[in-house]
């Protein structure tokens, strides 16, 4: 028993560095930004075929992301991130063993690795819909829809505000050693990170292609470790180039662009001419004049806004849109 419980203490005492964690912790939040804009690409090169990942994207991040991570915490016992970085999650119960993680504390890492942060995100497009109805003078002005809305725009902020400050708190105790646990989702969990121990392989990749080469290669349960460790090291590797792309965009983005020449006016196109002054939807004039960003057509904000809820695409061009692509244009005061 002295020998299990001195084990146990080892492992849970062997914390990484806050480097590592906050290391892993920006990898993750760099994921999907790096998953959408490869979404971005496909659908600017056919919109008509995967136009639908724009629109569902979130709902389809969700399922993905859910499978990663509960096959990393299945086989790795922790999510993909902290297996990239040679961490794991390990259980703070006394009396159980490293390894994988009890039911319970399965159940709640995969939450808070997938559904939490899908709705939070939710939570956060309907209050900014909603501010920016209010704004507008298209919400309604009383009753229980009014209601409604307030009390979600008020919810969201507090949640907002009430899991940053729980964060905050979490990273001061742990880099003052008080705590195991650097984030709440963490301590709602009963669980912390530590080091992985390293892998053994019944096979090693050299082996398995010496036999791929010499034609004995057969799917035995070896082989087949390795070619899924083949797999899971491609997609963990895949990070470095994730990383990589986000770099490259935020260096691009810094570029000053009041230094670039500036570029002659593009020609007014069809659309413009026969739409001019009128919302392509109701035909018109516009009433709270809002810009679509993909298309470059400007429609009232309620058509507009009752359309992309409808189909999520351009009325005119039929390019997928969201309500985050519409622009408010304030007319100028004359």
């Amino acid at each position: 028993m002295a020998e299990r419980g001195a084990h146990l203490t080892a492992t849970v005492l062997n914390k990484p560095s806050i480097f590592e964690v906050v290391a892993q912790d920006t990898l993750t939040a760099t994921f999907k930004p790096a998953a959408k804009r490869v979404v971005q690409f496909f659908v600017a090169r056919n919109p008509e075929r995967y136009g639908w990942l724009s629109q569902w994207f979130e709902e389809v991040y969700l399922v993905f992301n859910g499978v990663l991570q509960s096959h990393y915490l299945s086989y790795n016992g922790g999510s993909f991130a902290e297996t990239f970085y040679g961490l794991q999650r390990v259980c703070l119960k006394a009396g159980i063993l490293p390894g994988k993680l009890p039911r319970r504390e399965w159940l709640l890492s995969l939450f808070f690795l997938t559904a939490f942060p899908y709705i939070r995100t939710k939570l956060e497009e309907l209050s900014v819909r909603y501010q920016l109805e209010e704004a507008d003078g298209v919400a309604p002005q009383n009753g229980w829809p009014k209601t409604g809305r307030d009390t979600l725009i008020k919810f969201h902020q507090m949640l907002h505000l009430f899991w940053e400050l729980w964060t905050l708190v979490e990273y001061l105790r742990y880099l003052s050693g008080r705590s195991n646990t650097h984030s709440p989702a963490l301590a709602i969990a009963r669980v912390a990170l530590s080091y992985a121990p390293d892998e053994e392989n019944d096979c090693s990749w050299t082996q398995m292609w010496q036999a791929i080469s010499s034609g004995s290669f057969r799917a035995t349960i070896p082989s087949m470790k390795t070619v899924g460790s083949v797999f899971t090291r491609g997609l963990e590797l895949s990070a470095f180039f994730i990383q990589f792309l986000q770099w490259w965009h935020s260096e691009q983005t810094r570029t000053d662009i009041t230094a670039l020449p500036v570029p002659d006016p593009p020609p007014i196109g069809e659309h413009a001419e026969r739409f001019g002054g009128l919302c392509p939807i109701c035909m018109n004039p516009w009433k709270v004049e809002t810009l679509l960003s993909v298309s470059g057509l400007v429609f009232c904000y309620r058509c507009i806004r009752t359309h992309l809820i409808k189909t999520s695409t351009c009325p005119v061009t039929h390019y997928p849109a969201t309500m985050e692509d519409l622009v408010r244009i304030y007319p100028a005061q004359s």
